[in-house]
C-alpha cells in the first residue's frame, strides 16, 4: 500500500509541476533571463525537475508529517542549486548601485512589487536552516553573506548592488528564523 501512495504523489508532483512550470514558471524564466535558446532549454528543463522534485517533497510531507533526511538533503541542493540559477545565472547586465532605500516602499510597478516579494520568498528557508544559531551570532553572518551576494552580482554583471534586496533578503531570513523558533518547526526524522 505504501508504494502505491509514493506512486500517487509522484504523479501529482509531475501533474502539478507540468501545471505549474507551464502558466508560472516559464513566464518568470523569459521575464528574468534572456539569452539564446539552449539556456532557455536548459534553464526550463532544469526548473520542471527541480519544481516536480520540490512538490513530490512537499506532499510527503504533508503526508507524514516529516521527511526523511535524505529527501531533504535533495531539497537543500534543489534549494541552493535555484538559488544560483536565480541570483547568477543572468545574461551580462549593465551594472549599477542602488543605496536608496526609499525605493523599497515606491513600487514603481506590478513587476517590482513581485520582485520585492520574491526576495523576501526566496530567503525564508535560510531562516529554518540557522535556526539552531543564537540569533545575535546569525545576523552578521547573514549580512555579510547576502552582502557578498549582491557584491558578486555586480562585479559579474550579472544584476545590481541594491541596498533593497540586502533588506528584503535579510527580511526573509528573519521572518523564517522566527517562524521556525515560534513554532519549533523540526521537519526532517532522526
Amino acid at each position: 500500500m505504501r508504494k502505491i501512495w509514493i506512486l500517487l504523489d509522484l504523479v501529482l508532483s509531475i501533474l502539478l509541476g507540468f501545471y505549474i512550470n507551464l502558466n508560472i514558471t516559464s513566464e518568470l524564466i523569459v521575464y528574468f533571463f534572456s539569452g539564446n535558446n539552449s539556456v532557455y532549454v536548459f534553464i526550463f528543463t532544469f526548473f520542471l525537475i527541480m519544481q516536480i522534485l520540490l512538490i513530490f517533497s512537499i506532499i510527503r510531507l504533508i503526508r507524514n508529517k516529516k521527511i526523511d533526511k535524505y529527501t531533504f538533503r535533495a531539497i537543500l541542493v534543489l534549494y541552493i542549486s535555484i538559488m544560483l540559477v536565480l541570483l547568477f545565472g543572468r545574461q551580462v547586465m549593465e551594472t549599477s548601485i542602488n543605496l536608496n532605500p526609499i525605493d523599497l516602499i515606491t513600487f514603481k510597478n506590478k513587476d517590482s512589487f513581485l520582485q520585492n516579494i520574491l526576495n523576501v520568498i526566496f530567503f525564508l528557508p535560510i531562516g529554518y536552516l540557522i535556526k539552531d544559531i543564537e540569533f545575535k551570532k546569525a545576523v552578521p553572518y547573514c549580512l555579510i553573506g547576502v552582502f557578498l551576494i549582491e557584491l558578486i552580482q555586480l562585479v559579474t554583471k550579472r544584476g545590481t548592488f541594491d541596498i533593497n534586496d540586502i533588506i528584503l533578503n535579510m527580511i526573509g531570513i528573519f521572518i523564517g528564523y522566527y517562524v521556525s523558533k515560534k513554532f519549533k518547526l523540526e521537519l526532517v526524522s532522526k
